[in-house]
């Protein structure tokens, strides 16, 4: 799953305090969450990709989410794993993004869900 940008377009540093699928059923994330820098020149990252993705040109610049700092201007994006955790297929909110700028805390909630079937991962809005 690569399809989240977070750009910090504030004046303050960004710091990633967790990252989680609320009220996931049958699935979860894989134990990292990362922040890969956003490939101006060639593909994207996107969904139904092998995790990880290796062959990405950016990914060896990865850090890990939880305790990242985005800086004013920066565009990073989140990429993390998706398991089935039983037979059937599951689901999911969107990723919930807890970070602080300067000494406030905010909870980022992306609006759509998160469908994993035996086939297939899909994303709907």
């Amino acid at each position: 799953m690569g399809l989240f940008d977070l750009k910090n377009q504030g004046t303050a540093p960004v710091t990633v305090r967790s990252v989680s699928l609320p009220d996931a059923h049958g699935m979860a994330m894989t134990a990292a969450a990362w922040l890969v820098p956003v490939n101006t020149s060639g593909p994207q990252l996107g969904v139904g990709q092998p995790y990880p993705p290796v062959t990405y040109p950016l990914w060896a610049d990865r850090v890990p989410a939880v305790g990242a700092v985005i800086r004013p201007g920066q565009d990073l994006q989140l990429v993390f794993g998706v398991l089935r955790t039983t037979a059937a297929d599951g689901n999911s909110d969107q990723p919930m993004i807890v970070y602080t700028a300067g000494r406030a805390a905010y909870t980022l909630r992306e609006q759509g869900s998160l469908a994993l079937s035996r086939t297939k991962c899909t994303l709907s809005f």
